[in-house]
């Protein structure tokens, strides 16, 4: 739903793979808290302070957020290279 509103809405204000971002950071993050309510599969995840499909989770959620803020607006970027070319 909330995908679906912004791209109606805002379409054309951001670059190729802002929604990509937006589904990598919501759907994982999602997952990573639905693991806490899951029981563990295997005898060893028990010694983990978080299981392991939260520890698979957060790469993903990390990816979504980078690409959130560096495609989040047409024309900018995260690092402004040209703040450096002189």
């Amino acid at each position: 739903i909330i995908l679906s509103y912004l791209y109606k809405n805002n379409v054309s204000h951001y670059k190729e793979g802002f929604f990509l971002g937006c589904f990598f950071a919501m759907l994982f993050t999602v997952r990573f808290f639905i693991e806490f309510v899951k029981e563990n599969q295997e005898a060893f995840e028990n010694t983990l302070p978080i299981n392991m499909g939260q520890i698979l989770s957060i790469p993903f959620i990390m990816i979504g957020v980078y690409l959130i803020v560096s495609k989040s607006v047409m024309g900018t970027s995260f690092i402004d290279i040209r703040k450096f070319k002189k």
